[in-house]
């Protein structure tokens, strides 16, 4: 290995830090460099309180020094220096590199990294590690859960024809943060699209408020509640995702965590129904799935 190396500010939910770390690890590939995460920075105002998450995965990186993740030697006023006396330099010649545009930017695909780098962003788009893939999912293979409940609810999700739902309000965040509006309709008429399409459809339902998913959802087919929530604890959103990923089609909301949970599914003929506009189709949306 070079003495080339990537720090990577982790930060947000499960869904954020995946793509964080996919992105990162094709950049680290591309360069012969090594991996790093920042597992403090991004965490430290958090108004959510959430936490990295990725030890459930057999992900390929090291934890960041104190120094290197601005925790000590002045690292807010070290961060704010490199910040304004690099913000101006080519992109191949900074040592501290902030993501300037959400939608996907393909200078990073031949970033050359000569030496020791920081990057900080969310890197929202499939398109950052798609030339990897079959790495990526060796790296974010799931470690399998152990409880009793969830192995049992895999079990019945592999032996039905299994959609994932998920349904998100948004009750508790900002409006800023939110992905585009959309009603219940959208939900009716992707299982609609589904059943078409699968005979005997099952559909499994994930939410972060599971009393508003049931008291909107309006769709006449088969339906489990799933009774983990996401917001509780990291063994319920491990283990959601994972259950997620072992169902045959899938129907995700504007969520990065949906979006995984239908992206590490192995079925090679999924489905996968998305609602038109979430953030950027363009970039977010693999060219597979159907929006509406």
């Amino acid at each position: 290995m070079s003495n080339r190396s990537v720090i990577v500010r982790m930060r947000g939910g499960l869904g954020n830090q995946l793509f964080i770390y996919a992105m990162a690890r094709r950049l680290t590939l591309k360069n012969n460099a090594a991996l790093s995460l920042d597992i403090v920075s991004g965490f430290k105002n958090d108004g959510y309180r959430r936490k990295y998450i990725l030890g459930y995965f057999n992900i390929k990186a090291d934890i960041a020094t104190p120094y290197d993740s601005f925790k000590t030697g002045f690292g807010s006023l070290r961060r704010m220096a490199r910040l304004c006396a690099e913000q101006f330099r080519k992109l191949d010649n900074r040592s501290y590199i902030i993501q300037e545009k959400r939608g996907f930017d393909p200078r990073f695909l031949n970033l050359n990294i000569r030496k020791k780098v920081y990057i900080d962003g969310l890197w929202q788009s499939e398109r950052y590690f798609k030339d990897i893939e079959h790495i990526i999912r060796q790296d974010l293979e799931i470690i399998r859960p152990r409880d009793c409940n969830t192995l049992k609810m895999a079990d019945k999700i592999q032996n039905a024809n299994s959609i994932s739902l998920h349904g998100r309000s948004y009750r508790e965040v900002p409006l800023a943060d939110r992905g585009p509006p959309f009603d219940m309709d959208y939900y009716s008429k992707a299982a609609y699209l589904i059943a078409q399409r699968v005979d005997n459809p099952h559909f499994f339902c994930f939410s972060d408020d599971l009393d508003w998913l049931r008291a909107n959802l309006r769709i006449e087919f088969p339906l489990t509640y799933m009774s983990h929530d996401p917001t509780h604890d990291n063994d319920s959103t491990i283990n959601d995702l994972w259950l997620m990923s072992q169902c045959k089609h899938h129907i995700i909301a504007s969520s990065t965590f949906s979006w995984w949970g239908a992206w590490l599914s192995k079925n090679p003929n999924k489905i996968v129904i998305a609602p038109d506009g979430a953030w950027n189709n363009v970039d977010y949306i693999p060219n597979s799935w159907i929006t509406l």
